[in-house]
């Protein structure tokens, strides 16, 4: 984001700096359109930070769906003659994206969204432009927040230092929050931070929420002394055939 650029504060020119229009974004995700559209009906929709399978189950919603406020927003800020209603929408060309893009772009478009698609560049072209470069608005992107150690994940995408935090998002009560969730000494203590952290994102919106990931893993019947991680991570220095 710095290369090149002289010392001092830099603001990155990207419509989704502005909060109501991530708010607008978040009012458009019709979760049960996206599921069938993208995961052909067999994903797991919600706009919970925590689904009810969780035991770190959310209290409300992130975001909800109201595609009247999401238009009325949308045409608030194109009025203030700044923007045109212009975005930029990536993702990488995997077979399995190609959906999921077309479905965003559908939606933006209805609320009066502009939305100018780059999705012809493979995994790794689109990791250096949400990470590196910072060249997106919204970005078929997301982190698995794992049920074993949610602090993991938010640490690193969430945390205002984080090198791996691609929104850019700063907050330094967030912060506060996430430590708790890493030390706190029981499951009451950290859910109580969860639902904190979430409170302050539906207030910043720094991306919404639409589906939930489940992540396996699978071995054969004679593989032993495998043992599961966060993350679907494994330990393999204890696996033996037999």
């Amino acid at each position: 984001t710095c290369a090149g650029k002289p010392d001092g504060v830099i603001t990155l020119d990207t419509p989704t700096a502005d909060k109501r229009i991530r708010q607008a974004i978040a009012y458009t995700l019709d979760t049960a359109v996206i599921n069938q559209r993208a995961n052909n009906g067999a994903g797991f929709p919600g706009t919970e930070m925590f689904q009810k399978s969780s035991k770190w189950a959310s209290a409300s919603p992130i975001n909800t769906l109201d595609t009247a406020k999401a238009k009325a927003i949308v045409l608030e800020v194109k009025k203030e003659g700044k923007w045109d209603g212009s975005i930029r929408l990536i993702c990488n060309n995997a077979p399995s994206r190609a959906a999921w893009a077309q479905t965003f772009q559908t939606l933006l478009t209805g609320v009066g969204f502009n939305v100018k698609l780059k999705n012809d560049y493979d995994i790794n072209g689109e990791v250096a432009d949400v990470l590196n470069n910072k060249a997106y608005d919204v970005a078929c992107w997301g982190f698995n927040i794992a049920e074993e150690a949610p602090e993991i994940a938010l640490l690193s995408a969430v945390y205002s230092t984080s090198a791996a935090n691609a929104m850019n998002y700063v907050n330094t009560d967030v912060d506060a929050q996430i430590q708790i969730v890493r030390s706190g000494k029981t499951d009451a203590e950290r859910k109580a931070a969860l639902e904190k952290i979430q409170d302050i994102w539906r207030q910043d919106m720094p991306t919404p929420v639409y589906e939930s990931l489940s992540e396996m893993i699978a071995w054969n019947k004679n593989v032993h002394g495998i043992k599961p991680t966060v993350a679907s991570s494994v330990m393999f220095d204890k696996a033996w055939i037999g």
